[in-house]
């Protein structure tokens, strides 16, 4: 059995069969009480898709493990002052190209579990 399952991971189906299976990169909670909203193509529940960013990533900010608003565009500064008093912080990332392939939406607003996972898109 250990030989079928070596010889089945060294193929690209089967690398790609397996990483689908043991990665937690499908999961989401769509369905959970605190995930609500869509912008673009992500939905609260999904996971926050990765950007890559000159020098950085839209992940870097998770290391807090804090709570926290995502926009990829301009927050402009009304929202700002409304977010302030609830201690959220909130990230502004230039729009770019590769925040549009990860299929965000320009000046939305993401909300982010601590986990990773958006809870609400707008």
């Amino acid at each position: 059995m250990l030989k079928i399952l070596n010889i089945a991971l060294h193929t690209s189906y089967g690398s790609r069969a397996f990483f689908g299976v043991i990665s937690q990169a499908a999961i989401q909670y769509r369905a959970g009480p605190i995930s609500s909203g869509t912008a673009g193509k992500i939905s609260g529940g999904d996971r926050l898709p990765y950007v890559p960013m000159p020098g950085s990533d839209n992940f870097e900010p998770l290391r807090s493990l804090d709570w926290q608003v995502h926009v990829y565009g301009e927050a402009n500064a009304e929202f700002r002052a409304m977010l302030a008093s609830t201690g959220v912080p909130v990230h502004a990332f230039a729009w770019s190209e590769a925040a549009a392939k990860a299929g965000l939406q320009r000046d939305a607003a993401y909300l982010v579990r601590p986990d990773g996972h958006v809870a609400l898109a707008s």
